[in-house]
């Protein structure tokens, strides 16, 4: 059974269906009971052509969302900042790194959040402390720039994984 998540943004007058087998391939921000929903297909901004070696736009993988000290206590997470880990894309750059998505689902809000996934709190030993914190570290890479994620995984385990940045697919 396919499930669907809806989201609304009263920011942007608009709603975003999602089903559970479907990465959005653009970053979009979006405001719900206070907390910030990324889906980032591609971390290159919205108003980016490409990666300046014209290999196309660089590519990681994931939806995210950005923990609240609220999210954080509502889940039971250990960590009231960075990026909680929804989903990630079959064969793309976070999966080959081994990054998780979420594993089950809990309504927080009246939508389903898919948690249990890792939480990104730092890249190349800069923190993300939120969604500007992200995209300001991502922002100038390109297709084949190989990253390091220290996340914090679901029994609160701290690791490092390296990601190539691949082409966004089409």
């Amino acid at each position: 059974m396919v499930r669907n998540v809806v989201i609304l943004s009263l920011h942007m007058k608009s709603v975003v269906v999602i089903t559970s087998q479907l990465l959005i391939p653009i970053f979009i921000l979006v405001a719900i009971v206070g907390l910030s929903f990324a889906y980032v297909g591609s971390i290159a901004g919205p108003s980016s052509s490409g990666s300046s070696t014209g290999q196309g736009q660089p590519w990681l993988g994931i939806s995210a969302v950005e923990i609240s000290p609220d999210l954080s206590n509502e889940i039971g997470l250990a960590e009231s900042s960075g990026l909680l880990v929804l989903q990630v894309a079959p064969g793309g750059p976070a999966e080959k790194a081994g990054i998780k998505g979420g594993n089950s689902l809990k309504v927080i809000g009246g939508s389903e959040i898919p948690i249990g996934g890792d939480v990104i709190i730092r890249i190349d030993g800069n923190s993300i402390r939120n969604l500007n914190d992200f995209r300001s570290l991502l922002s100038g890479k390109e297709v084949g720039d190989e990253l390091q994620f220290t996340l914090v995984g679901p029994n609160n385990e701290i690791r490092n994984v390296d990601a190539r940045l691949e082409v966004r697919p089409a």
